[in-house]
C-alpha cells in the first residue's frame, strides 16, 4: 500500500471516531440540558404556587371565573330571549370588546350550549343548541 492511501485512510478513520466522539457529547449535553430545563419549571411552578397562596392570586382567579361565568351565562339569557345573537350585540351587551366577545362565544360553542351560524365575518350568528335551552328551563 502506498503512504499516501495509508494517510488518506488515517485522515478518513480519524474524522469517523471524532464525529462520533461528538456525536456522543451532544447527546450527553442535551440530556443535561434536558434535566436542567425540567429542574427550572419545577423551580418556577414552585414559586408561582408560593406567590399564589402568599399573594392571594388563588382568590383573585376565582373571582374572575365567577366573573367569566356570569357574563357567559348572561349570554345564554339574551339567547334564550332572541333566537341569534352576534358578536357585537354581545359586545355590546357585556360592554367588552369585540374580540372578547367572541373569546366568550368561541367558549360556550366549545361547551357545546350554543352553535355557529354562517361561515365568517359579519355573516356570523350564534343560537342556543336547543337539547341545552331545555335542560335549563
Amino acid at each position: 500500500m502506498s503512504p499516501l492511501i495509508i494517510f488518506l485512510l488515517g485522515i478518513v478513520i480519524g474524522l469517523v471516531i471524532m464525529r462520533l466522539m461528538m456525536r456522543r457529547k451532544v447527546g450527553e449535553c442535551a440530556s443535561e440540558c434536558g434535566r436542567e430545563v425540567a429542574r427550572a419549571e419545577k423551580e418556577k411552578d414552585d414559586a408561582l404556587n408560593i406567590c399564589a397562596v402568599e399573594f392571594g392570586f388563588d382568590v383573585f382567579n376565582r373571582r374572575m371565573r365567577e366573573e367569566k361565568e356570569k357574563r357567559k351565562a348572561k349570554i345564554i339569557e339574551a339567547l334564550s330571549a332572541q333566537s341569534i345573537i352576534t358578536t357585537r350585540k354581545v359586545s355590546d351587551l357585556l360592554d367588552i370588546s369585540r374580540a372578547s366577545a367572541f373569546r366568550y362565544l368561541e367558549e360556550l360553542e366549545q361547551e357545546k350550549k350554543i352553535e355557529q351560524v354562517g361561515s365568517f365575518g359579519r355573516e356570523v350568528n350564534y343560537r342556543a343548541i336547543k337539547s341545552y335551552l331545555t335542560l335549563q328551563t
